[in-house]
């Protein structure tokens, strides 16, 4: 397959992400288990090809389109046709750019379908316990997904508890968008303030479906424990 590891065989590619490939591996793992649990067909690249958001978020356009085209050709020499994010930065950008040539899939809506039709069935692991959940930016306001990771962490048992601030109106957990890379202290300040958010509604569990709030938000919390979607379905499918 070239540049490409055949794990099933099949169109779709898994694409990790510059996050999840390079720094929040564990989450790719999880993610790759859970696919694999239920017998899903994907690819995926060793080396992954950056989606480009980090050069639009800096200004360069012209260098973004250039790495989407990039990206367009590579896809095309392999014959995918679907595309399964984990990362909503991630998605949010081929969304907006391939969607015309590609499926493109954010996992948890993925992940939802599954559950809707029966065929991901998980554990009732959050019994008795209150949560709440972080829209991340991308997903959210810019993809107007917000129901799906709701229904997982629903189904999973828990009981969700809304913060103040929620769905369009969901803080930036400071993360993103180069503010980590470029202005430490304020990404700090925001993460602390959506920490608190949650300490306000009086659950001690935050959970985000997004590697750039995942580790902002763990970073900045010492009470309130952060986790990702993908660490509760694989407590939830007993992985």
């Amino acid at each position: 397959m070239k540049v490409l590891k055949k794990i099933l065989g099949g169109n779709t590619l898994f694409y990790r992400g510059c996050m999840l490939s390079y720094v929040a591996k564990d989450l790719a793992e999880n993610y790759r288990r859970i696919l694999n649990f239920m017998k899903i067909d994907f690819i995926e690249m060793p080396v992954e090809l950056c989606c480009g958001m980090p050069l639009l978020n800096a200004g360069f356009e012209k260098d973004f389109e250039e790495q989407i085209e990039k990206f367009k050709k590579k896809l095309e020499e392999f014959g995918i046709t679907r595309i399964v994010c984990a990362c909503p930065a991630c998605y949010y950008s081929l969304r907006n750019n391939l969607s015309k040539d590609f499926e493109i899939k954010s996992i948890v809506e993925l992940l939802n379908n599954l559950i809707e039709e029966g065929k991901l069935k998980v554990a009732n692991i959050g019994k008795g316990k209150k949560v709440t959940y972080h829209d991340p930016c991308h997903l959210g306001r810019h993809s107007n997904i917000y129901e799906e990771p709701r229904k997982v962490i629903k189904v999973l048992g828990f009981e969700l508890i809304e913060m103040k601030f929620t769905r369009e109106e969901a803080m930036c957990c400071g993360g993103g968008g180069g503010v980590k890379s470029n202005f430490e202290e304020l990404s700090n300040a925001l993460a602390k303030e959506r920490i608190k958010e949650a300490r306000e509604v009086g659950v001690k569990t935050l959970i985000t479906i997004c590697p750039l709030c995942y580790m902002n938000l763990s970073e900045n919390s010492e009470d309130i424990e952060v986790l990702e979607l993908s660490e509760l379905l694989i407590r939830g499918l007993g992985k």
